[in-house]
């Protein structure tokens, strides 16, 4: 396509920049930084298939990540298609309801409930197919910017697997009172849920030696003390800090 151009311009004017798909995936570098922040105070837009998306990293640490909170409103089938992105990760939290997906060369169609987390391979094809009402996902990526790309050609379910590749993980993410339980990939991320107990406060190891740390506050609130500094967060508030902590405390309920 374009005969060795780089470039094409239409009759009209319009300029067509072509870019090999095969080019690596650019990841800024890291720029740490301890942030709270409310996610009501970000405006919802209409992004893929009508799926409304509201920003939970305004800064993204110069690009670096890129995480999202995903509503779909109406119940019943949704207008997705089949596509994938070309990232470092993705990992994606059912927040509240359930929707049913599918992805490339992994089987039939299943179902996230509530509590429930994807972390799924870059570049992998897959689809919303259909959700609840009222359906919430946390969604987080690196780096910031990168496509989406369609693929047309391809139907799924598929039954011949078509490209080598780690599995689809996906798990329960739904610990006893006063324990956490995670989940990890590549040893770039991991995803922990953490629960009080019945007594309603537990202490809680926060450090962490990962790019990025992402609070999200489920239900109840957390007590943050990380970097001389001390943080409450309620429930639907996150706090997140980029750069390793290896000094950090938590008091939930």
């Amino acid at each position: 396509m374009g005969h060795g151009k780089t470039t094409l311009v239409a009759p009209n004017g319009t300029c067509v920049e072509l870019h090999s798909l095969t080019a690596d995936v650019v990841v800024p570098p890291l720029q740490p930084s301890l942030q709270v922040r409310l996610p009501s105070s970000g405006a919802w837009v209409v992004g893929r298939a009508g799926m409304r998306y509201r920003d939970l990293l305004p800064g993204r640490y110069g690009g670096r990540f890129i995480a999202s909170h995903i509503n779909i409103a109406e119940p019943g089938p949704v207008a997705d298609y089949v596509h994938y992105h070309r990232i470092r990760f993705q990992f994606i939290y059912c927040r509240r309801g359930w929707v049913r997906v599918v992805y490339e060369d992994q089987g039939e169609p299943f179902v996230m409930n509530e509590g429930d987390c994807v972390l799924q391979p870059p570049q992998i094809r897959h689809r919303v197919l259909e959700s609840s009402a009222q359906m919430e996902v946390i969604e987080m990526a690196c780096p910031a910017e990168h496509e989406t790309i369609a693929d047309h050609t391809l139907s799924l379910p598929n039954l011949q697997v078509l490209r080598p590749r780690s599995p689809v993980r996906r798990s329960a993410l739904r610990p006893p009172r006063g324990e956490g339980r995670g989940l990890e990939t590549m040893a770039r991320a991991q995803r922990r849920v953490m629960r009080a107990d019945k007594a309603g406060t537990v202490l809680v190891n926060a450090a962490h030696d990962k790019e990025l740390q992402l609070m999200f506050v489920l239900s109840g609130s957390v007590t943050l003390s990380a970097l001389d500094q001390t943080h409450t967060i309620e429930e639907g508030r996150l706090l997140h800090r980029a750069g390793w902590c290896r000094k950090q405390r938590a008091n939930s309920r």
